[in-house]
């Protein structure tokens, strides 16, 4: 492999869609537990709080998904395999980069979440994941042969 070689390390549009559909799914659950009253015609504290949960936990998913578009289409990260280290996005949005030296590298092993597959690698007292949530296929299987 020639290197140094970069990949795009960012987030997939199906996954920010899913978290935006899944914010707004959200908010309309809570919206309905607020806005339907009881066989009495009152509304209940229990289904207002209920509802008050949807409503901030939909928001919450909502931000998140415009962070993750935001930085998907404005803050374009790689994921480079130098010569002798790895230069990783790491961080809140991944806007900050670490170097890992190959040298310090001491265990790889691979984890798997909800068909989420993360590429973990163990130096000095780190441990470092690569997702594949933020690679294509190609590229994630590609990085993980040449660490291994």
């Amino acid at each position: 492999m020639d290197l140094p070689r970069r990949y795009p390390y960012m987030p997939h549009w199906p996954t920010i869609a899913t978290m935006l559909a899944g914010g707004a799914v959200l908010l309309a659950l809570g919206t309905g537990c607020i806005m339907l009253p009881t066989r009495s015609g009152t509304r209940e504290l229990g289904g207002i709080l209920f509802g008050g949960f949807f409503i901030l936990f939909g928001a919450a998913v909502i931000v998140l998904g415009a962070l993750s578009a935001i930085r998907r289409l404005f803050i374009g990260r790689t994921l480079e395999l130098g010569e002798d280290a790895l230069l990783l996005p790491t961080g809140f949005l991944q806007l900050r980069t670490r170097r890992v030296a190959y040298a310090d590298i001491e265990g790889t092993w691979e984890m798997t979440r909800q068909k989420v597959y993360t590429f973990q690698l163990v130096t000095k007292g780190r441990t470092h994941g690569i997702s594949s949530v933020f690679l294509d296929r190609q590229s994630y299987t590609a990085v993980k042969d040449f660490l291994t």
